[in-house]
């Protein structure tokens, strides 16, 4: 036997020797790409005897499909007839052709030899190898195969358009463009839910009702954790938790208003710090300034205080060991450990015994444990007791610790008794205490001489120490001496005080420690602004000709012109007007000059000279809203019913506030700010230390019991003669929120009792809104899910679901059900149709593949889709698809997973996008039309050919329930496209899609829930709406469409008086193309290994670039744990509306948001280089030319164990880029976000169309 090959004519011989069956095997390279388009496709090829002896032998199988399931391997016979010397075959791979089973085996009760639709997919799914007989004559012969080809069949969802096989192109060996990586989306969860109810915070009532049991309640939300934001819980749902037996456990109501942080101040300058963590490590005091913020020039010095957590041992000394073991007057001790590591018990080895030892004598002193060299382990604690004598009695374990070992193993820890304690000696004017800690000697004798200490355990690290601190010995060994130990200090932060407030701050500044003082865990929080607090110095008057009011504000006001502009402007009561209740307006105007604030006309009643007055930032609607039952502004303002008075030494200072407008509560105002305004008091400002039921407020006074404030009362000024009744006040206020609850009860809430804590949720639509702005479909809460299962859907059914966040698919791919049925029987069909209501096939029709595969579990079918379909379903980012079963088919089923694979091909992806509205004064029309001429730039020549038809897909913003778009293109007299519409027939009035960002309004008005912070289109305009369609462009006529290197579209809309087309897109498969893949199993680099996070890691292609002709496609493929999609934060602060708000480690957005601004942050995060926290941002070259966001959309849907894919347009001039290289290798690096959640990318394809 012999083999030939003549690369030459492209065929093979080969010659035999006799009788014998042999075939010719297809090298694997043949089967590269997506064997699965081979279904309804051909496979040709052409046979010729060049020899032959003997018999013809009829019967055989002439072409053979080898699956790595013999069971599934199958044949097709009677191609070659006797006679046949020259021959051109075409073997249809389609059931209907007659394949037959090489292996058959028995099915419901015969022999099944016949290959059904299923089947032959499963072969093609599982496909090893293709063989071509080469045998047919009993005695010698010779044969010839060449042209060998596979064509792409016609595939599921294409069955109404010509058939492939009147076009030349395109079979495997043609496609050259299509990566051997299969990427797969495994759908198997539900996805986002249609509507939920999120849990975000949760707190303590700081403030109790005015009047418990009401149904609308005011109260203090939790102060540590609350959004200073005005409205912004307004709408969110409130819950009653805490221990379950608790009064009004469960108990749920609606915030109706919220006043976030409120006070009477206005200024650009930091004007205080307040330290949230004092931190530790600092080695002295030292210097706060200021960075960003939009201001400059602030400066605060900071004092610090110290602790003692640790000691450094210089010089043991001598005379402190105990004596050696062999002399009983050590005590040693072995321990027990569990399979953990955990420490079970310690007995004793040897017992002290001798005279002259220094144990410490009492029971519970903490002991030392010494665990070095081969020992493992941490966290043991344990105590000693020592009775009189100063013998050990016994060793009791507090913290069993994990990771230790035996003592029998040699490797276990060693416990030593206190030999002694150390003294801590703060430097003189030090008040430092607390210090504790107790000292051993390992070593014991060193021949006839006692050691020095060498193990020493600090307790209690102690506080408030002035430093240097001095060591001393204290307890029972009194021998010790020459010893050096010293304190080992750790600074924290006690005091801050402004030097320079700085200017032009338009939000707190960054905190940075200079004088490199080594601070750690510092948190400080600064404060921008200056009391407004003041009295006019003339009264007011009204403006000639407009009818404004004219207030003449104090000395203290700004000499900035427009400073106070739309800022509320509050009149207190208190002489001389003696106002019956104070009155809030907002400032329209205000002039410098003069010091002239104006109102609308009639806003207030004009004060006289000396009348108080206060202004706030926050705005007049949330102070007091009549409309809305809004009055926060009455308890904050009014006149002292009694005067300032003392008692006590030192001495407390306390006033009484006005009886009419001051709540009975307790706590009210405690923590808040209190700003006079009458002429004898004005300027002055106390924090309230204290506030009772009985409206006595305890104000911070210098040199008093309460002193230190950043806000206080100077003690020359705390005299009844000053703050004497009738004084007019203003109060700062945070946190309230009015609460109206569905079931009040009289007996709750308690404030300050645990089982009355609360917990703030909201209704979360952000996916669903986001989809909206997008113009694409929502799909939610789908039934398909395997862990946990999905609920069972009873037959007959009709339900759509999607692929969300698909790549772009330019080639076949597979859609795979793994469908679970309760009852089987012979005629379960599925159909599934794509999105325009087309078939795009028909699972579990075979009565076999159910009754055999099904034990208990899913069972699994699949069908294929063409290139062509692919480009049009997943064009748009969503793969969306119809399931129905047939009329009168009974049971049930439930789909535990559905699977979307397929292999990267190289296609030419175009885009033309305007924001250009075309828009007519008056309705059109019949006949009138808006027209649009486009032109898509294509590669020139031979590698602008396509290998696939087109797909142009067309976004419309416009109503289109009575009109229609008309699209031309060479080779076409006129294409209507959405003469289909159905989506909004007769409806008259949708809202403008532009622009795509979804914002949120406050500025509802009437009472709640007409107000709320609702989210709405920042743009509307009537009869707009967008939708996608797409159009199929024949791969004969697209060429010469392409030919001339431009794509000419020409549009007309018809019927419609406003439209935007908007983007346009035109795909299609490329026959010739640059690919390159990298995958983890093969090529390092970043692939296959968890990402840093923060971290900017690159990867490089293997192949040289070449020139290329249009826009790539980079393909990604990464197993991403935890993912959440993420919408960029515009402002850079918590919003007043959600949209997808969570992080991937479960942190609520807004509040990640806020943690990423916190001054001292172990790294301050820049919300330009990461606004999707949920995405990494890819990049030309080494974190050069930013290119796009990967993985931003919402992948919850789909198994995070097999990851995701996604996809992103390269541009051709950063392609172009590649080639200035000096090894001209494509390039990329990728932006990773910080995070806690693992990342690991696992294959990347980049394909882009060659230059002519």
């Amino acid at each position: 036997m012999g083999l030939e090959f003549d690369y030459s004519q492209n065929l093979i011989k080969q010659k035999d020797m006799g009788d014998f069956d042999w075939w010719f095997e297809a090298p694997a390279a043949f089967l590269s790409g997506d064997t699965l388009a081979l279904y309804n496709g051909t496979l040709s090829f052409q046979l010729q005897s060049l020899e032959w002896q003997m018999d013809f032998k009829d019967g055989g199988f002439d072409v053979v499909l080898v699956s790595t399931n013999k069971f599934y391997t199958v044949g097709l016979a009677g191609l070659k007839k006797d006679g046949d010397t020259s021959v051109l075959y075409n073997a249809t791979v389609h059931e209907s052709a007659g394949w037959k089973f090489l292996n058959p085996k028995v099915r419901n009760g015969a022999l099944a030899t016949e290959v059904s639709r299923n089947n032959l997919i499963t072969c093609l799914k599982t496909l090893k190898a293709v063989r071509v007989r080469g045998g047919y004559f009993t005695g010698i012969e010779k044969t010839q195969l060449r042209y060998v080809e596979a064509k792409q069949g016609v595939l599921a969802g294409d069955m109404s358009v010509d058939p492939l096989v009147t076009d030349t192109c395109c079979g495997d060996r043609q496609r050259s463009c299509q990566s051997d990586v299969r990427m797969e989306l495994v759908f198997n969860n539900p996805g986002v839910p249609c509507s939920r109810q999120v849990d975000f915070q949760t707190g303590v009532f700081n403030v109790g009702p005015a009047t418990a049991g009401a149904a609308s309640q005011i109260l203090r939300l939790d102060p540590v954790i609350s959004s200073p934001v005005h409205d912004f819980y307004v709408g969110k749902q409130v819950e009653l938790t805490g221990a379950t037996a608790g009064a009004g456990y469960g108990e749920k109501g609606t915030i109706t208003n919220y006043l976030g942080a409120l006070d009477w101040k206005v200024s650009s300058g930091v004007t205080a710090l307040q330290i949230v963590r004092p931190g530790s490590m600092c080695t002295g005091g030292g210097y706060f300034r200021g960075q960003g913020g939009a201001g400059d020039g602030f400066l605060a010095q900071f004092e610090v205080l110290f602790t003692v957590p640790s000691v450094t041992i210089h010089d043991g000394g001598k005379g402190c060991g105990l004596g050696q073991t062999g002399d009983n007057t050590r005590a040693t001790w072995t321990v027990a450990v569990d399979g953990t590591g955990a420490v079970t018990g310690v007995t004793a080895l040897v017992t002290k015994s001798a005279t002259g030892a220094h144990y410490e004598i009492g029971t519970g002193i903490p002991a030392i444990v010494k665990c070095t060299g081969s020992c493992t382990g941490t966290g043991l604690e344990v105590t000693c007791d020592v009775d009189a004598s100063r013998n050990p009695t016994a060793v009791t374990v507090t913290s069993a610790g994990v990771g230790y070992q035996s003592t029998g193993s040699g490797n276990g820890p060693e416990i030593f008794c206190a030999e002694g304690r150390l003294v801590a000696t703060d430097a003189t004017g030090g008040t430092g205490t607390g210090f504790d800690a107790v000292f051993a000697s390992s070593v014991g004798y060193v021949g006839t001489v006692a050691s020095g200490i060498d193990l020493v355990r600090v307790v209690n690290a102690g506080t408030g120490y002035l430093g240097p601190v001095t060591l001393s010995i204290s307890g029972a060994n009194s021998m010790c001496h020459a010893q050096n130990i010293t304190a080992d200090l750790s600074g924290y932060l006690t005091k801050v005080t402004v030097i320079d407030s700085g200017s032009g701050y338009t939000s707190p500044p960054r905190m940075v420690i200079s004088n490199g003082t080594g601070c750690d865990g510092v948190e400080v929080r600064a404060t921008i602004s200056d009391m407004t607090a003041d009295y006019f110095y003339q009264a007011g008057a009204t403006e000639a000709g407009t009818n404004r009011q004219m207030l003449y504000l104090g000395l203290s006001a700004s000499d900035v012109d427009e400073y106070y502009k739309d800022m509320t402007i509050v009149l207190t009561k208190g002489a001389p007007s003696n106002l019956a209740a104070a009155v809030a307006a907002t400032i329209v105007q205000y002039d410098a000059n003069g010091r002239v604030a104006y109102l609308a006309a009639s806003s207030v009643t004009l004060p006289q000279a000396l009348d108080g007055y206060a202004i706030t930032p926050t705005s007049t609607r949330v102070i007091s809203d009549a409309a809305r039952s809004v009055d926060f502004l009455t308890p904050m303002t009014g006149v002292l019913s009694v005067a300032i008075s003392s008692s006590g030494t030192p001495a407390v200072y306390t006033v009484t506030l006005d009886a009419t407008n001051a709540p009975a509560i307790a706590g009210y105002f405690t923590g808040q700010v209190i700003s006079f305004t009458t002429q004898s008091a004005a300027g002055l400002s106390a924090y309230i230390v204290d506030y009772t039921a009985a409206r006595v407020a305890t104000l911070a006074v210098e040199g008093s019991a309460h002193t230190g404030y950043s806000n206080q009362i100077p003690s020359a000024s705390a005299l009844n003669t000053i703050l004497h009744g009738n004084v007019g006040y203003v109060i700062s206020q945070s946190y309230l929120a009015t609460i109206a609850f569905t079931t009040p009860n009289a007996a709750w809430p308690v404030i300050g009792n645990s089982d009355n804590t609360y917990t703030l949720s909201y209704r979360d639509d952000s996916a669903k809104e986001l989809a909206h702005a997008q113009a694409r479909p929502f799909y939610c809460d789908q039934r398909v899910g395997d862990n946990p299962t999905t609920a069972w859907i009873d037959m007959p059914f009709r339900e759509s679901f999607a692929f969300k966040a698909t790549p772009l698919v330019c080639g076949a791919a597979t859609l795979t059900f793994g469908v679970e049925f309760d009852v089987t029987w012979k005629h379960t069909d599925l159909t599934v149709l794509g999105e325009a209501g087309e078939v795009l096939g028909t699972m579990f029709s075979g009565s076999e593949l159910v009754g055999n595969l099904q034990v208990g579990g899913p069972v699994h079918d699949s069908i294929t889709i063409s290139a062509e379909k692919m480009m049009e379903m997943s064009g748009d980012g969503d793969f969306e698809f119809t399931v129905y079963s047939q009329d009168g088919q009974t049971g049930r089923l439930r789909f535990r997973e559905m699977r979307l694979g397929f292999s990267p091909q190289a296609c030419f992806a175009g885009v033309v996008a305007t924001d250009e509205y075309k828009v007519l004064s008056d309705a059109l029309s019949d006949g009138e039309e808006h027209r649009y001429n486009m032109s898509v730039a294509v590669p020139a020549g031979a590698a602008g050919e396509p290998s696939s038809d087109g797909v142009i897909t067309v976004v419309a913003d416009a109503d289109m329930s009575s009109a229609y778009l008309e699209l031309t293109y060479s080779g076409t007299t006129g294409v209507a496209i959405f003469d289909d519409w159905v989506w909004g027939s007769g409806t008259s009035n949708f809202t403008l899609s532009e622009p795509a960002d979804v914002s949120t309004t406050c500025l509802g008005s009437g009472a709640y829930p007409s107000f709320s912070c609702n989210p709405t289109l920042q743009v509307q305009r009537n009869n707009t709406r967008k939708r996608t369609a797409h159009h199929r462009v024949r791969r004969r006529v697209l060429g010469g469409v392409v030919a001339g290197g431009s794509a000419a579209l020409n549009f007309n809309i018809k019927g419609v008086d406003v439209a935007k087309i908007s983007p346009v897109t035109l795909n299609y498969g490329l026959k010739t193309c640059w690919m390159s893949t990298l995958r983890s199993h093969r090529d390092g680099q970043i692939f296959g290994a968890q990402l840093f996070r923060p971290s900017f890691p690159s990867f490089v292609f293997d192949e040289e670039a070449a020139a290329p002709g249009g826009d790539g496609t980079l393909w990604v493929h990464a197993v991403w744990k935890e993912h959440n999609v993420h919408v960029r934060d515009t402002l850079g602060i918590p919003s007043q509306g959600e949209r997808l708000l969570f992080t991937d480690y479960h942190e609520h957005y807004d509040l990640a948001l806020e943690s990423d601004r916190d001054p001292n942050a172990a790294e301050l995060y820049s919300h330009s280089r990461y606004p999707h926290l949920g995405a990494l941002g890819l990049h030309a070259g080494d974190k050069g030319e930013f290119i796009d966001w990967l993985f931003k959309d919402d992948y919850q849907q789909y198994d995070s164990t097999h990851g995701f894919v996604t996809s992103a347009r390269v541009p051709r001039e950063v392609l172009q880029q590649f080639l200035l290289k000096e090894d001209k290798r494509p390039m990329f690096s990728l932006d990773v976000p910080p995070g806690e959640s693992s990342i690991t990318v696992m294959s990347a394809v980049l394909a882009y169309p060659l230059a002519a």
